[in-house]
């Protein structure tokens, strides 16, 4: 169709024209592979870092827990220190289970 309406053309402009066209498409085609690559890195850092955050929410309320029980145990040691009824222990013996 360009011979009929614009005569023949330059052979040197057109192959130089190929080559950069073809260069800019293998630079594409890269950036793209580059890109995907990116993409699934970061999503399988957001999966660890979700499964990291599970984890950590986990050893949190663990750590909740027993500082509940600590809170309860020492609230029942001192009761009894107040109270003298400390049974067959003595009160270093209780002290010392509190710490």
């Amino acid at each position: 169709m360009d011979v009929v309406l614009f005569g023949p053309s330059n052979r040197n402009s057109t192959t130089l024209k190929e080559v950069l066209l073809s260069l800019a498409l293998g630079f594409a085609i890269l950036g793209l592979f580059y890109a995907f690559r990116l993409h699934k890195k970061s999503q399988n850092d957001i999966q660890k870092m979700i499964m990291d955050m599970k984890e950590l929410s986990k050893a949190e309320e663990t750590l909740k827990d027993l500082q509940e029980k600590f809170v309860v145990n020492s609230n029942l040691s001192c009761e009894e220190l107040k109270s003298g009824q400390v049974g067959n222990l003595t009160i270093i013996q209780v002290v010392a289970d509190v710490s």
